[in-house]
């Protein structure tokens, strides 16, 4: 295979792995926390079976069902920064990046972002932001400890693999969007998880690259660090979460540190074959659809969309849809959709996302 379809083939499955993981992962999302999912996932008709009950998954699965892959926040945020890269021929300064936000998403379908949102369409920009108390506890929380740096971010490791020095200062720089410091590491962490997946084939070459990457002196370092020592003292997955998890102070469910020592257990115990890695990232519980959507970043990467296995992208029908259910109206018996991003398309197919991506990376590797 020519490099140029290589790298092609890479990215077209990070984005493949990213949309299946996070679709077939919100079935699952924050239901598991004390105890894991017993049985082996192997694509989206066991996460449609497990949850088809619920109204979540009742919204979820008749957007797969009446069109294909579905954007979240995890997919989206990144698509958003692939787009302004070839809008500007450049990266984007966080402020110009905090605007793109304010004028394509609806702040009340964030959570941890919401603050964020709302304060850059005040014109404060970022990080001054997260100065400002939100008067919401949990929000003011989510600032230091939560998991959305990690996730939207995701896209600069790909963006850098030819710049994998880069790849820290970037993270760092887009993490601080949304959180502080232990947040802001978790940026560094995904991101340096998927430049590595980009380049090496080995899992654990991967982790302790991105391991590497991180500020020792962090409680996030410190507590992902302990996550790998846990998983090469067991042989047992089950074993393993339990060791990582039982010593980890007081946490929310979302929060970086637990969902980023998990993502590690997941890609370890899975041993490189693409399946049993997104099983796990689903079976290990926790925010389930943000850490599905890494690993499958991650191991898309690493086998290329031609080897990611039918029964986790033919439900996809190799598309990426911008949109989200209508959930601030009050039902009336018939389901209502809005775009997610109000200035992207309603639709994109995954193999373009992957060509506009491969661009992007061109653009800022000059």
């Amino acid at each position: 295979m020519h490099k140029n379809e290589q790298i092609f083939d890479k990215i077209y499955g990070a984005w493949t792995g990213m949309i299946a993981g996070n679709n077939n992962g919100l079935f699952f999302e924050n239901k598991y926390q004390d105890q894991p999912v017993e049985e082996h996932i192997d694509g989206i008709l066991t996460s449609v079976n497990r949850y088809q009950h619920t109204d979540w998954a009742f919204n979820v699965y008749d957007i797969l069902l009446r069109y294909g892959g579905m954007a979240d926040d995890d997919t989206l945020m990144e698509w958003l920064m692939v787009e302004e890269i070839l809008k500007l021929g450049r990266y984007p300064t966080p402020e110009e990046l905090g605007q793109v936000w304010v004028k394509n998403l609806n702040y009340r379908n964030f959570g941890e972002g919401r603050h964020a949102i709302e304060q850059f369409a005040k014109g404060v920009k970022p990080p001054e932001h997260l100065d400002i108390d939100s008067g919401i506890p949990l929000t003011e929380y989510f600032k230091d400890w939560g998991i959305c740096a990690l996730i939207y971010n995701e896209i600069l490791g790909i963006l850098t693999y030819r710049h994998p020095e880069t790849v820290r200062s970037r993270a760092l720089e887009y993490g601080s969007m949304v959180n502080r410091r232990e947040g802001c590491e978790g940026a560094v962490f995904g991101a340096a998880l998927q430049n590595a997946a980009m380049r090496m084939d080995r899992v654990t070459d991967i982790i302790e690259y991105a391991l590497s990457e991180l500020d020792h002196d962090t409680v996030f370092s410190q507590e992902v660090e302990r996550a790998y020592a846990t998983a090469r003292a067991n042989t047992d997955w089950k074993q393993a979460r339990k060791d990582f998890l039982s010593a980890l102070p007081e946490h929310h469910i979302a929060d970086a540190i637990p969902n980023a020592g998990l993502v590690l257990l997941a890609l370890y115990f899975g041993k490189g074959d693409f399946a049993e890695t997104m099983s796990l990232s689903i079976q290990l519980g926790y925010d389930t659809d943000c850490n599905a959507c890494t690993v499958g970043g991650v191991m898309g990467a690493v086998v290329g969309e031609k080897a990611i296995p039918e029964s986790w992208k033919e439900f996809l029908n190799g598309i990426m849809v911008n949109m989200i259910w209508d959930k601030w109206d009050q039902y009336d018996g018939c389901q209502r959709y809005e775009k997610y991003a109000f200035e992207l398309p309603e639709k994109i197919s995954i193999k373009e996302l992957a060509e506009k991506t491969m661009k992007a990376a061109e653009i800022v590797s000059k």
